[in-house]
């Protein structure tokens, strides 16, 4: 394996753990301040 690939590797694994803590702290915050109706459909990703 070539260290690009290992490290394109890398990067793509750091991007998606980024995109879901984001997702996540959304979604808790749509609970804390609205129904309970939204933080399900923010947990569907609709």
């Amino acid at each position: 394996v070539r260290k690009d690939h290992f490290f394109n590797f890398i990067v793509a694994i750091f991007l998606i753990h980024l995109f879901l803590a984001i997702k996540i702290h959304s979604c808790n915050d749509l609970k804390r301040n609205s129904r309970d109706l939204d933080s399900k459909r923010c947990w569907k990703g609709e």
